[in-house]
């Protein structure tokens, strides 16, 4: 047995061979999944059966090729004849090999070929079942003449490239041509980035009858580098290419390009994803239908063949949707508003990735309901105020939208101005304080600090809308004292990378040789005197330390001259020592803080983009409101504890610029203390909350935002898994965070403020026994006592309440515990009562479920508790729930999440007297003609390394595939209910089985009609849900 890693079934003799012998390290898990075992065992057995038939062949050389052939099919019918007997299904019966040995090559209805004589029959060369190499070599079939009889002989084709050129197109055209005349589909997808695309071949596709062709005109973050062909047989023979050729002579005839042909037959797996892959494509709304009409033409045109940048005509040609992050944002600012009644909402994001567009598209919205609002935009740079007035044109799509009062630009009507705070002061000298329904402040940090206190204070808009990069102001005043002391939402690097708004990064975490461990720590970080030593005053360890930043400087570089970095240290006095040592080593370097005048700040600036400097080291100075988008490394040269200051830092270096494809950070990390917070930084550059941080980095960060990496030396990774395991969520961690918060925060220690301060995730407060009374008792805050077992028991299931995000439902809770003249719902009584017990009331101890409920009322623990609770869930908040438009009493809430128990107590299923159990996939609830849906998007439960079947997605934000069981045949009466107008279809969708250790809830995402469905055992179907899949769920639902 050699030695290697394997994903192999153990079978005996691999047993056999592992036991023999003790040389061996190893390891097996047990099968979990049943569609991971599935996939595993039949491919197993395939394996096992194709041995047999070899054997047969090898054993029998001295028969007959026929009578080998017979033996195999023998064999062949005897397996089928075991799996008939023990399953007894009943197609079963008739999936026996016929014993002369035919293979099916055609078969086609005489009813619609009646000229077919038999003779011309045209297939690929290449196997239907088994997959094929192409690498344009003359010595294999070619790609090209493959490809002709493809389209020749399939009931459907699908293009997916980048571009499309005549010389590609035209070897091919005459038979698609002929496929799409006989009635059928031709869909092409392409793109115009690059200007690749030749017009004249779109021109040519134009007019092919029954062919459908979308174009993304986004030529500045593009990143479709796709190629598929694919060619659906609706016999199930269906076959598809991908590889590296365009539609071009020389990437499909003589270029040096690998395709790989593959089958439905021999990959059903993959033909599925990537059948919803091109689904998930043709639905986004990044790619616009393409019309034969001289408009679409024109745009088209307006796309290939000019500059479309300086183009207005092309851009007023637009339809620009937001981002989903912007969604995100949109959704958020939608609850501040309308749950919270917070009319002033401050958003942060850092530079570039695209706060102007979100608050265009934010007033767009508003405009709608207010047609007359008057507007206002204060900014503080005359080049923000154009670039910002252009942008709202163009998402309004009204070019006389807006005039400026700037420079030499005067406005012949105030009401919607774009204006600087300076200039506003004679504004507001001319009109009352409500005169601007809708207010921009735009780069608050960047202003003097008089003239936006001025205008900030007079004016009290419906709306007023915060932007900029960091919360701290440049005179050291907090900017949320104007935004109801709330920050309304951030967008994450993460999300502003996927989009390429920003460019990616090469994180290294890089052993430092200076252990801080025993470094004083205090609630505010390391102590800064005791850093100072060991990284400038001890001579020893400091010129140690900087001789290992240099030479991995020197070996994460291929070339110095192209190096424009910024390094952050612990004080002055090193970022002093730091530029003085990289001068010393031929390195050219300045230092610069707070107290740098202006002049020596811009001359920094202009010569670090110059190349003349190479570095500036800094301690908080570019933490936040400097702008210098050159910046392509990052040395990260003190160890910062703050998760906000750590990614304002990185954000300064992900600007985009010219020739600049990624950032460099190099991040020199130490053995620490306990108390130091790793998790949250590396759960912040992956971008998903529910991933385990242990396993992403044991895993090597297999999901990170696209373009991105990070790789850890080993003893780098052992001091960030170490400290990790004894973190901050650790339970005398947060139990000292607990005795100190009010002193070091100054706010009311509250199970949201404590949370929210220190951007915990609340599932580290409640694992296993624990629970934030039992916190604030062990520190000493508080003295709850439990009375009996029954609230010790409870204390488990309070976990089932985090998911709650349905205001009805928490404030009903609320109610419960706090009032006494409640007017009791049942469904809502027993969608509480099954949140916090298993059992039906008497098996529980109660007689009835107002009995068990009032128990919780009483017990002071568990009525402090769920109070807190539910205030930390209201006060979290980020969709905007809507009322269902069910035919049935139901207090479920479109968008709301629910664990299964809570929605069985909502749809009217568990009562006092019955809690059986909880079905999954179709419910149909019979009284009122309405089908339940719970879908798993992941059908297996580990983020990593397993095949995962994607049958069941969102294609956008209204369109839903969803695949029936197994058993569900086209035309059967369950299919006909589901697509029968009168019935009605509600889908509740979870993203994984299980999340934070227990069963995942679902997303109640409203009712969907039916739009379409293909195949048989299964069906697929696709839904148009009545309402929207708001942003924020929609990522994870999606293939891309």
């Amino acid at each position: 047995m050699k030695d290697g890693i394997y994903e192999q079934l153990l079978n005996n003799e691999l047993k056999s061979k592992l036991n023999e012998s003790e040389c061996f390290y190893k390891t097996s898990t047990i099968l979990k999944s049943p569609e991971n075992a599935k996939n595993l065992i039949t491919e197993y057995l395939k394996e096992v059966t194709r041995k047999a038939m070899d054997c047969i062949q090898e054993n029998n050389v001295d028969l007959e090729d026929s009578e080998r052939i017979l033996k195999e099919i023998e064999i062949c019918n005897e397996i089928l004849n075991l799996l008939r007997t023990k399953l007894d299904f009943d197609e079963y019966k008739e999936l026996d090999l016929s014993m002369d040995a035919e293979v099916l090559e055609y078969a086609f209805r005489k009813l619609n070929h009646n000229s077919f004589d038999g003779k011309n029959i045209v297939r690929p060369v290449t196997s239907l079942v088994e997959p094929t190499l192409f690498t344009n070599s003359s010595k294999e079939i070619s790609l090209l003449s493959e490809l002709r009889k493809e389209i020749a002989s399939a009931d459907e084709v699908m293009l997916l490239v980048s571009f499309i050129r005549m010389t590609g197109l035209m070897p091919i055209y005459d038979v698609l041509k002929e496929f799409t005349t006989k009635g059928k589909k031709l869909r092409v997808i392409s793109t115009t980035y690059t200007k690749a695309t030749e017009y004249k071949a779109i021109e040519k596709l134009l007019e092919l009858p029954n062919t459908s062709i979308k174009i993304s005109y986004e030529t500045n973050n593009q990143r479709l580098h796709a190629k598929a062909y694919i060619f659906k047989r609706n016999n199930g023979f269906s076959t598809f290419y991908i590889g590296s050729s365009n539609l071009s002579k020389s990437a499909l005839v003589y270029g040096d390009e690998w395709n790989v042909k593959l089958t439905e037959k021999n990959s059903p797996l993959i033909f599925q994803n990537v059948i919803s892959e091109f689904e998930t494509y043709w639905n986004s709304y990044e790619y616009k239908i393409l019309n034969n009409t001289a408009e679409d033409k024109l745009k088209l045109k307006e796309a290939l063949l000019y500059k479309t940048e300086n183009s207005n005509f092309y851009q007023n040609l637009m339809t620009y949707k937001p981002y989903d992050y912007q969604e995100q944002i949109l959704e958020k600012l939608e609850v501040e508003r309308e749950i919270y009644h917070r009319d002033r909402n401050l958003v942060i994001a850092a530079t570039g990735v695209g706060k102007t567009v979100l608050a265009a598209f934010d007033f767009k919205n508003f405009l709608e309901k207010n047609p007359n609002a008057k507007f206002l935009y204060v900014v503080h740079r005359e080049e923000i105020l154009k670039k910002s007035c252009d942008t709202f044109r163009q998402i309004l799509k009204d070019a006389n939208f807006g005039e400026l009062y700037v420079g030499n630009y005067k406005p012949n009507n105030i009401n919607r101005l774009f204006t600087t705070p300076l200039r506003l002061e004679n504004i507001m000298k001319k009109v009352d304080d409500n005169y601007y329904d809708y207010i921009v402040a735009d780069e608050i940090h960047h202003g003097a600090a008089k003239t936006y206190d001025n205008f900030l204070n007079y004016f009290k808009p419906k709306i007023l809308l915060g932007l900029t990069a960091t919360p701290e102001r440049m005179d050291g005043k907090d900017i949320t004292e104007y935004f109801c002391n709330t920050i309304a939402a951030e967008i994450r690097l993460p999300e502003a990378i996927n989009n390429k708004l920003l460019v990616p990064f090469q994180y290294y975490g890089i052993t430092d040789p200076t252990d801080l461990s025993n470094v004083r720590w205090s609630s505010f970080g390391y102590n800064n005197s005791d850093l100072d030593e060991l990284f400038v005053e001890n001579e020893d360890s400091a010129n140690i330390r900087v001789n290992t930043i240099i030479n991995n400087l020197f070996k994460y570089i291929d070339d110095l001259e192209k190096v424009h970095g910024l390094g952050f240290c612990s004080s002055i006095n090193h970022a002093k020592y730091m530029a003085d040592k990289f001068n010393e080593n031929n390195i050219p370097s300045i230092c610069l803080t707070g107290n740098s005048d202006s002049n020596l700040r811009n001359t920094a600036i202009k010569d670090l983009e110059s190349g003349k400097v190479k570095f500036i080291f800094t301690v908080d100075l570019y933490n936040e409101g400097v702008d210098i988008p050159c910046i392509n490394m990052e040395l990260l040269l003190r160890p910062t504890d703050s998760l906000t200051i750590f990614l304002q830092q990185l954000g300064r270096g992900l600007r985009k610029y010219k020739d600049k494809d990624y950032l460099i950070v190099l991040d020199f990390i130490g053995e620490c203390n306990k108390h130091f917070n790793y998790a949250d930084k590396f759960k912040a550059l992956i971008g998903m909350k529910d991933v385990s941080i242990k396993e992403a980095i044991s895993n090597g960060f297999p999901i990170l935002p696209v373009g991105c990496s990070i790789a850890l030396e080993r003893v780098a990774e052992e001091y960030i898994l170490s400290n990790i395991k004894a973190n901050i969520n650790s339970r005398q961690v947060i139990i000292e965070m607990i005795q100190k918060f009010e002193e070091t925060t100054h706010k009311r220690l509250s199970l949201y403020n404590f949370v929210h301060h220190y951007k915990m995730d609340i599932n580290d407060i409640y694992k296993k026994d624990v629970s934030f009374y039992r916190l604030l008792t062990e520190a000493g805050i508080r003295n709850f006592k439990e009375k009996n077992i029954t609230e010790n028991a409870i204390v488990g299931r309070l976990k089932n309440l985090l998911t709650i995000n349905s205001p009805k439902f928490i404030n009903y809770i609320k109610s419960i515990l706090n009032n006494d003249d409640l007017v009791h719902n049942e469904l809502l009584d027993r969608m509480t009562y099954y949140t916090l017990f298993n059992k039906i009331p008497e098996k529980e101890g109660f007689n009835n479920i107002i009995e068990a409920l009032n128990f919780i009322k009483n017990s002071e623990c568990l009525n402090y508790e769920i109070n807190e609770i539910c205030d930390y869930l209201y006060n979290s908040l980020e969709v905007m729930p809507i009322n269902n438009n069910l035919n049935f009493e139901c207090p479920l809430e479109v968008y709301g999440i629910y664990t299964q128990a809570q929605l069985y107590s909502g749809l009217g299923v568990f009562s006092e007297k019955y809690a059986g159990p909880m079905l999954q996939g179709v419910w149909y609830l019979k009284e009122h003609n309405h089908d339940i849906f719970l879908v798993t998007i992941n059908k297996e439960p580990s983020h990593f390394g397993e095949t995962i079947a994607y049958e069941d997605y969102a294609i956008n934000d209204e369109l839903f595939h969803w695949q029936t069981q197994n058993s569900v045949a086209d035309g059967s009466n369950i299919l006909n209910r589901y697509i029968n107008s009168d019935g009605r279809v509600s889908i509740f969708v979870r993203i994984n089985r299980k999340e934070n250790g227990q069963a995942s809830p679902y997303i109640y995402l409203g009712e969907a009609d039916y739009i379409s469905h293909n195949g048989s055992k299964p069906v697929e179907i696709v839904w148009k849900f009545k309402h929207k899949i708001p942003a924020k769920y929609l990522d994870k639902m999606t293939k891309n």
